[in-house]
């Protein structure tokens, strides 16, 4: 009606119609159905919440749209985006390259980050602002959280297990140490609730059952390594994890089953990945290899986890290292991050 109003000339039919966190508004879906039937074909709807890509358009838009999940730029968008070619095999194209992604490491890939020549303190302050609204808008008030104080210290618990295992149990005692009250029925809300909004995902470790799947120990990834560095004091420097995350959220967006794999005997191969009930590759992350102890338990954990799933091959992430290796009859490929995701 607004815009009939403003624009009284225009056929509706070819007008582009724009409505976003259109999850906030009871009843979009009746709305958005009449609009597909009766005023244009050409509607966008967006919003910073999971359900709103999933189960809701599934079931409330019966078939007519077409999903997309928008998240922090990956590698090869993040130079695009710096308007830089991907030239992985000159000397000096290497070099920029190299560099460009030790920043995508630390500062992360949110566009406005990622645009202009903002200094650290800035990209620092505006990712801060990020989380605030994250945790007020889309956790506080879309889900009518009570306490401010507990879901605050339940996300720095998380923030401390970036990129590593954590246990809800753990973090309930912990609670109970601090003194705070809350159920344990309700961190695992709040877990729920900041993986529907896109504040972090869970890595589940491999099983053949689906239930024991669901029951065992996860590891956590923030959405986006600038956002973790930018409002958790510990370990920001660390720049294994900031690899494996990155590693993580691109293979999310490649295969359908992405999970960590851990032996009998304790060694852990970081990712087991593909689809429709069967893994296709086995994929460890190192930042180097210059400790042979290192080397041999990364290397011995990703041989182990081939032979399981019944492969000739695995990848070794690592930063810089570069070649190819065979153990025990597996062939095992050593790639730099930032050329891997600029070729797989």
């Amino acid at each position: 009606q607004s815009y009939r109003e403003l624009y009284a000339d225009n056929k509706l039919n070819e007008v582009y119609f724009f409505f976003d966190e259109i999850q906030n508004i009871s009843g979009w879906q009746k709305f958005v159905r009449r609009m597909d039937d009766s005023v244009s074909k050409k509607l966008f709807i967006s919003g910073s919440n999971a359900k709103l890509l999933s189960k809701e358009i599934a079931t409330s838009l019966r078939g007519r749209g077409i999903s997309v999940e928008l998240l922090p730029l990956y590698w090869s968008e993040y130079l695009d985006f710096k308007g830089i070619k991907k030239d992985i095999y000159s000397s000096r194209g290497k070099s920029k390259t190299i560099s460009l992604f030790k920043q995508f490491l630390m500062y992360g890939s949110f566009p406005e980050i990622v645009a202009g020549n903002k200094d650290n303190d800035l990209k620092r302050t505006i990712l801060q602002d990020y989380f605030n609204t994250m945790i007020y808008n889309d956790l506080v008030e879309r889900y009518q959280i009570s306490s401010v104080k507990n879901i605050k210290f339940f996300m720095r618990q998380l923030l401390a297990s970036h990129a590593k295992e954590f246990s809800i149990n753990k973090i309930y005692n912990t609670f109970k140490s601090a003194g705070l009250k809350i159920g344990r029925n309700s961190l695992y809300d709040y877990l729920d609730y900041a993986e529907t909004v896109y504040l972090l995902s869970t890595l589940s470790k491999y099983e053949k059952s689906g239930r024991q799947t669901e029951l065992a120990r996860k590891k956590v990834f923030i959405i986006d390594n600038g956002l973790w560095g930018a409002v958790n004091i510990k370990d920001v420097d660390s720049l294994s994890r900031r690899l494996e995350s990155v590693v993580f959220w691109y293979l999310r967006s490649v295969y359908e089953d992405v999970f960590m794999y851990k032996t009998e005997d304790n060694y852990e191969c970081d990712f087991v990945v593909g689809g429709q009930g069967r893994i296709e590759k086995c994929i460890q992350v190192c930042l180097d290899m210059e400790m042979e102890s290192t080397k041999e338990r990364e290397i011995r954990a990703l041989v182990k986890a081939c032979r399981f799933f019944g492969l000739k091959e695995g990848w070794l992430i690592s930063l810089e290292e570069d070649g190819e290796l065979e153990v025990e009859g597996i062939k095992i490929k050593v790639v730099p991050a930032w050329k891997w995701m600029l070729l797989v």
